[in-house]
């Protein structure tokens, strides 16, 4: 079994806080979820995992390329942000790659589960579009996950509210891809 790379999105070098609305900032929210949540039920189960904070977003692709190994997969963790109406939450992977598909509709099945948000779908996406360059420049199965959105009041809500069962359902659906693999 490889291990997870989990891909704090924002934050680095440049002190980016990513989408900020409702009191939120989206790299420090996916921060404190990762490491304070999930993070310790990886360490219960025995999953290996490395963490990697974006630096800049050039180099972010060859970063976890270098600790990447066959097994492994990616799953970058951010907030959407739109108008205060958009909500849900949806996955994004790289179009050509029936791996990262997987993994989509596995993460996406588990955060629908986990907090009842809208169900948004899981998005393909080519080089061109927003966040394709590390789905596509990555060497492993990565995907994007936008887990509500920063600037819905409901989805921040129930996203607090329901971290912990967020966590044990990345974590299960970490599980999950790991025996399809």
């Amino acid at each position: 079994m490889g291990k997870v790379i989990l891909n704090i999105g924002h934050g680095g070098i440049k002190h980016d806080p990513g989408a900020c609305a409702n009191g939120f900032k989206e790299h420090f929210w996916n921060k404190e979820f990762v490491e304070d949540y999930l993070v310790p039920i990886l360490k219960e189960r025995d999953i290996k995992y490395e963490i990697v904070i974006q630096d800049t977003f050039p180099t972010l692709a060859s970063k976890i390329n270098k600790i990447s190994s066959k097994g492994d997969f990616i799953l970058s963790f951010h907030l959407n942000s739109a108008s205060p109406e958009a909500h849900g939450t949806e996955m994004l992977y790289y179009t050509n790659s029936s791996n990262s598909k997987k993994l989509a509709q596995i993460f996406q099945k588990a955060a629908l589960e986990a907090t009842g948000l809208r169900d948004r779908e899981i998005k393909p996406k080519t080089l061109a579009d927003r966040g394709g360059s590390l789905l596509v420049r990555t060497n492993c199965p990565c995907i994007i996950l936008e887990t509500g959105f920063v600037s819905n009041v409901h989805d921040m809500e129930v996203l607090e509210e329901k971290k912990k069962d967020l966590a044990v359902a990345y974590a299960d659906a970490i599980e999950e891809y790991f025996k399809v693999l």
